[in-house]
């Protein structure tokens, strides 16, 4: 008690806490009796959020199937004292990953149930939370995961209409320029994508993306919206559109907002037909629709399809990087791009002419798995090869203007050859020297002694 008393003298007052229970078998005990008991906790795990987040306290060892509490000091000052709280007091609770999390939850409701909804009925803002997405790596890694699902997958799709917005990065030093002249809708609209980790983009930046367009300004924002759903939260459709309905803040967008009410009332509750009249809300219900097929499945689905590449961007984020490339093999370049433009970006500046992206020069001199200059060589080879296309099509117009020449020439040149000879007559039916002579073909036919025609063949 004596090591107890001391960590609570050390404490912060300002701080939020995270406990360890000591054993599994204390799991269900505290989730169905919904109390938590000062002797379940493992007192020597007890650290701050902050110190917890960025493993401060190595010392400190965790496995999967660890059962975590999160709490604020008044309320591990009340355990303290009591010796046992109600447990919807505290912020939240669960197990330390995801998967495992997803699982455990998944079991306690279909053995105990309403027993997690009688916490949420008592205090609203108690949630059931895995824990490692409070840990610093988290983020960048969940993020980098969902990019490369939609990024490899959207690429997979439509490969060469991305090949199309790459072959206009020149890679110049450790910077990327982009001519503002050369970027059409959909090519804003793959930056748009590259970038989206970069949710801190200057205002001048999104100006210049966006160019006064209002639906590249939305399309911005419905993508972040959906990669902040995805990072922290498991899909389903009603979670997923009512989370997009509440981060829509601007006024000019209330027709959308409107028609996404109308698709998850009537199309995902009701199951109505219900048919969008606003592009935006047309690739976010094919997204649910695609979405209700198994990973494994999807390479059959979308084979040969005509689909919506926003749609598809979207069901790559939910169904992520790691388990699409098995099935679709995404080989080296996207998971290269992903890592390049979600860690190592710097800067993004903004000039009359050009966007001008800087990458870290330590990592691209680094160049591990020459993953940099894979990349690099894809963005040349594709200029090559759009370079030589041109210049066949080049040869091709200058051989039909030569031989057209040709022709011309030929045409003049009997045209002259008539004008230099104008007395030349027609030449005259030859008349026979022998009047007597027949026409007969036979009459010409040697004959035989007794004078009958002979036939050679």
């Amino acid at each position: 008690m004596n090591i107890i008393e001391n960590w609570f003298k050390k404490r912060d007052e300002n701080t939020t806490y995270v406990i360890k229970i000591s054993t599994g078998e204390y799991i269900t005990k505290i989730l169905s009796e919904q109390k938590l008991s000062f002797e379940f906790i493992d007192w020597d795990s007890v650290q701050s959020l902050d110190e917890f987040a960025g493993f401060k306290n190595p010392n400190i060892k965790y496995s999967p199937n660890d059962f975590l509490i999160k709490l604020n000091i008044d309320v591990l000052n009340e355990l303290k004292d009591k010796q046992m709280i109600e447990f919807y007091k505290v912020d939240s609770y669960g197990w330390l990953y995801n998967k495992v999390h997803r699982n455990e939850i998944k079991l306690f409701n279909t053995t105990h149930p309403n027993k997690l909804n009688n916490l949420k009925e008592q205090n609203q803002t108690i949630s059931a939370d895995s824990f490692d997405q409070y840990r610093e790596t988290f983020r960048p890694l969940k993020v980098n995961n969902i990019l490369a699902g939609a990024m490899g997958l959207v690429y997979y799709c439509f490969k060469d209409d991305y090949d199309n917005f790459f072959r206009k990065i020149r890679w110049h030093d450790d910077e990327w320029i982009l001519k503002k002249s050369e970027l059409e809708t959909f090519d804003k609209q793959i930056l748009i994508q590259l970038l989206l980790f970069k949710n801190d983009k200057s205002i001048e930046l999104k100006k210049s993306i966006f160019d006064g367009s209002k639906t590249l300004s939305i399309y911005s924002d419905m993508l972040e919206n959906a990669l902040e759903h995805f990072i922290y939260n498991d899909y389903s459709m009603n979670k997923f559109l009512q989370y997009m309905i509440n981060e829509i803040k601007d006024p000019e967008t209330k027709p959308i907002v409107d028609e996404l009410k109308q698709l998850n009332d009537r199309y995902v509750r009701k199951g109505l037909s219900f048919d969008p009249k606003i592009s935006h809300v047309k690739y976010i219900k094919e997204f649910i629709d695609l979405a209700k097929t198994d990973t494994s499945q999807l390479k059959t689905l979308l084979d040969g399809k005509e689909l919506n590449k926003s749609a598809i961007f979207l069901l790559g984020m939910l169904n992520l990087g790691d388990r699409l490339d098995e099935q679709f093999g995404f080989g080296n370049f996207i998971p290269s791009l992903i890592a390049l433009t979600v860690k190592h970006i710097i800067d993004i500046n903004v000039k009359d002419k050009c966007i001008v992206i800087s990458l870290d020069n330590s990592e691209t001199q680094k160049n591990r798995n020459n993953k940099f200059t894979y990349i690099k060589e894809y963005f040349e080879e594709l200029q090559l090869v759009n370079d030589l296309k041109d210049q066949i099509e080049e040869l091709k117009a200058e051989a039909v203007t030569l031989q057209s020449d040709i022709e011309t020439r030929k045409l003049e040149n009997n045209a002259q050859s008539e004008s230099d000879n104008p007395d030349v007559e027609e030449p005259k039916e030859e008349v026979s020297k022998n009047p007597d002579k027949s026409d007969d073909p036979a009459e010409s036919k040697p004959k035989d002694k007794t004078g009958k025609t002979m036939n050679l063949f």
